[in-house]
């Protein structure tokens, strides 16, 4: 198998498990887990902020599969992720930081690969 091919699936499963875990991560927050509710709460977002990032980590999932919209799937999910950062440092929870941070890399690497294949 070519070297191209390989690389291209490699990101293709790279793709997929970043879609499952922000669609995962999406579902919890769109169905009120009491959890992440508390949590946007303790943050001090506005009532309801919770559904506004499952929706934009549902979409950003669906995105990571449809070949035209991944770089930009990839460069929200990346805001979000830096949103979450920031709450996470803004709040003294820097045990926290490896949940954001590990998946804007694989995101930025997507974005940067796919437009290069552009």
């Amino acid at each position: 198998m070519e070297k191209s091919k390989v690389r291209n699936i490699a990101l293709w499963v790279v793709q997929g498990l970043l879609a499952a875990f922000f669609l995962m991560q999406g579902i919890i927050k769109l169905t009120g887990s009491t959890e992440a509710v508390e949590n946007f709460r303790r943050w001090g977002f506005p009532n309801n902020f919770h559904l506004l990032i499952g929706a934009l980590e549902t979409l950003g999932a669906i995105g990571l599969v449809i070949p035209r919209t991944v770089i930009y799937a990839a460069l929200g999910l990346i805001g979000v992720m830096i949103g979450a950062a920031i709450t996470h440092i803004t709040h003294g929870e820097a045990a926290m930081l490896p949940m954001p941070i590990i998946p804007t890399i694989l995101l930025a690497a997507v974005a940067y690969l796919r437009s290069r294949r552009a």
